[in-house]
């Protein structure tokens, strides 16, 4: 992403490059009463695509990827 300043009449400019998975979480409802039951419902479904997307991405790296044979001899079991 780019962030953008300026800082004594001089505008700057920085680049951030980024690598990785990146997970956005959403939860909607309507105010009012806590209920703990949705909030580990939320946190539980949080993990469950965490597990998931874990095990999507190895199955990539160990059967698909053209560097497979260094992913398995590095990879910490």
């Amino acid at each position: 992403f780019v962030e953008k300043y300026r800082l004594n009449e001089t505008d700057y400019r920085t680049t951030t490059k980024m690598y990785g998975l990146r997970f956005v979480l959403t939860v909607a409802g309507h105010g009012g009463r806590f209920d703990i039951r949705r909030l580990f419902l939320a946190i539980g479904s949080g993990i469950g695509y965490m597990i998931i997307a874990q095990l999507v991405s190895e199955f990539i790296f160990m059967r698909i990827h053209r560097h497979r044979e260094e992913f398995c001899r590095n990879k910490i079991k």
